[in-house]
């Protein structure tokens, strides 16, 4: 196990085969399409299907850019992800808690920030997530910038689904508590808003075979925005600050002797820090600090 007392400062060497940050495929079945619209023959509009674009959010494996005594800097993420320190062990649970934070929106700018936790994507083999969290997004399409809240769940690399707004509203300041559970290939993603008394589970075992169960993270993302096949990471909306509680995985603290625990600050070059995370509070609970977009 990493020990902040065995960590000597950030500096920090490259990994091999490092992800880049730039994705090249997204899932898109959860999409918005685009249509463009041109002028037919009798002066009628229809869509150009040549210039149809596909937009859609989501939530891939970590960035990472250095890594160094456990101390790991990565262009998307922020928080904590353990591996286990025996090989060849994998995990079948994740659960935690978290407030859900405010953005603070810049006049029609699109920002993102996402809030979760999950089973996979930390290491370098690993190409699935399974996931379930919140975002707390701005949105250019709005006319000063209003930040919106919503709840969703994926298991990348399919497409990220939105809870449905209607019967599971997000709100700034709402406790969520969140678990990825899984038997087998198949997996269950529950997330409870404590302050609205609401309860979603995926609506059955939801079986991916890819999924390696290598890793489990606490996590605040700024998230791909895809555009057709294309995907880059989005500028990380303004959250101030959010509180992780309760994070445990297969019952155990991060900072348990079974597991590597490893801290990760998200980056924007080499100086810029995005999002910062603090020490382990209690073994289970930490903070993430926005610095910018």
């Amino acid at each position: 196990m990493f020990r902040r007392s065995e960590r000597h400062g950030r500096h920090s060497h490259s990994l091999p085969g490092s992800r880049s940050a730039t994705l090249t495929w997204c899932g898109m079945s959860a999409a918005i399409l685009l249509v463009s619209l041109v002028t037919g023959p009798s002066g009628s509009t229809v869509p150009d299907a040549a210039r149809a674009v596909a937009t859609t959010v989501v939530h891939p494996p970590v960035q990472i850019e250095n890594s160094s005594n456990g101390l790991v800097s990565s262009t998307n993420w922020a928080g904590y992800a353990v591996t286990y320190a025996a090989a060849g062990t994998l995990f079948s649970n994740v659960s935690g808690s978290w407030v859900q934070p405010a953005a603070i929106c810049p006049t029609s700018a699109q920002e993102d920030a996402a809030f979760w936790l999950g089973i996979d994507g930390f290491q370098r083999s690993s190409n699935t997530v399974e996931q379930i969290g919140t975002d707390s997004d701005c949105d250019k399409r709005k006319k000063h910038g209003d930040p919106t809240y919503y709840a969703w769940w994926e298991l990348y690399p399919q497409a990220s689904v939105t809870i449905t707004r209607a019967s599971h509203p997000v709100s700034a300041g709402d406790t969520m508590t969140a678990s990825v559970s899984r038997t087998g290939s198949a997996f269950t993603l529950t997330l409870n808003d404590v302050t609205r008394g609401w309860q979603f589970t995926t609506p059955s075992e939801t079986p991916t075979t890819a999924a390696q169960d290598s890793s489990a993270e606490w996590i605040a993302e700024a998230p791909s925005i895809c555009k057709g096949a294309l995907c880059n990471t989005s500028k990380l909306a303004d959250f101030s600050i959010i509180s992780f509680t309760g994070a445990t995985a297969d019952g155990n603290p991060i900072n348990s002797s079974l597991f590597n625990d490893n801290e990760i600050d998200m980056m924007k070059g080499k100086k810029t820090v995005k999002a910062a995370t603090s020490n382990l509070t209690g073994g289970t609970s930490f903070n993430v600090t926005w610095h910018h977009t």
